[in-house]
């Protein structure tokens, strides 16, 4: 049987993600494989070995983990991945109450299966009400 196919034919890994990394990694190959743009986005600082210490990153405070444009009507998605006891900062619900209000879309998952019901019952939806409405 093997692994399965994305819409360009090339394999995709399933990935356990046990790790927040590889959790990041499931989320971007699912949208990937599904014909999205999806991107991860480095939120955390980087380690400056020579000054021993983290350099501000260029994303701005709050900012989700993951973006992602939603075909066929290029809804802006945002996902924050959460693992164990972490709990979203101030600056990151002023970020996702931006993003719904601006009309994307935006969650905090804590598991794959937290973001994949939440693709399946509302961006799925979409993306096939959106597909027959271009068919039309």
């Amino acid at each position: 049987m093997g692994a399965p196919k994305n819409r360009g034919g090339r394999w995709i890994k399933k990935i356990v993600p046990a790790t927040t990394n590889n959790l990041n990694t499931a989320i971007v190959n699912h949208l990937l494989s599904n014909g999205h743009s999806a991107s991860r986005v480095n939120v955390t600082g980087i380690w400056d070995g020579e000054k021993q210490l983290f350099r501000k990153a260029a994303a701005r405070l709050g900012f989700f983990d993951i973006v992602a444009c939603i075909k066929p009507m290029g809804l802006y998605f945002a996902v924050d991945t959460k693992r164990g006891n972490d709990k979203p900062s101030d600056e990151q619900l002023a970020y996702k109450e931006e993003v719904i209000m601006a009309g994307g879309l935006a969650i905090f998952a804590k598991t794959y299966e937290d973001y994949l019901k939440f693709y399946q019952i509302v961006i799925q939806p979409l993306i096939d009400y959106a597909t027959r409405a271009n068919q039309s």
